[in-house]
């Protein structure tokens, strides 16, 4: 998982690849016109605490990059800039067995809402405490860290401390902060 990587703030699940304008999931599993659309992952890290080689590597060894069945479920880095695509395929030379393409990142669509922070969602105490007012709150930063203590990739003291840095910038409010600490103790 992405996110328990120190320095990787956010993330979402959408679509990436293909042509046509509005990929959903029903779209890029049953529309021939959707079907160059891969599943993907977009994050959002902080350079002074991680580095692009560092999020690649951490690709690398939290899921299967060998083999995939068709493009939906393909292994596939999408980069932004140059550098980032030298970095991706210099790191892909040393996996040796990896199916996976490096490719210019086109238009992102994010995905239903039902996708998003989906190990969060089905822990319904500590969901419900985020208080969210609407779906695109999943893809902040609080159900993110959140996400990634649901999947146990973080020990709750690091969550704690993780949200405690988030109340500090104002991104989490103190009373939510303090009603997940009780559902994380």
């Amino acid at each position: 998982m992405m996110t328990a990587l120190p320095g990787v703030v956010a993330s979402r699940v959408g679509y990436c690849g293909g042509k046509e304008a509005g990929p959903t999931y029903k779209r890029v599993c049953s529309d021939p016109s959707f079907r160059d659309y891969a599943e993907t992952i977009q994050i959002d890290f902080d350079p002074l605490r991680c580095s692009y080689e560092e999020v690649i590597q951490t690709f690398f060894r939290s899921h299967d990059y060998k083999s995939h069945l068709g493009r939906q479920y393909a292994s596939v880095i999408f980069y932004h800039t140059e550098e980032q695509h030298d970095c991706a395929q210099q790191m892909l030379e040393s996996y040796t067995r990896a199916s996976t393409a490096v490719e210019a990142c086109g238009d992102f669509w994010v995905a239903e809402a039902y996708h998003q922070k989906w190990l969060l969602q089905r822990k319904r105490p500590l969901f419900l405490s985020l208080g969210l007012r609407d779906a695109s709150e999943l893809l902040l930063p609080p159900a993110a860290v959140l996400n990634t203590f649901a999947a146990g990739r973080i020990s709750a003291e690091t969550a704690l401390e993780r949200l405690e840095a988030l109340v500090e910038t104002e991104t989490l409010r103190p009373d939510v902060y303090n009603e997940v600490k009780k559902l994380v103790l």
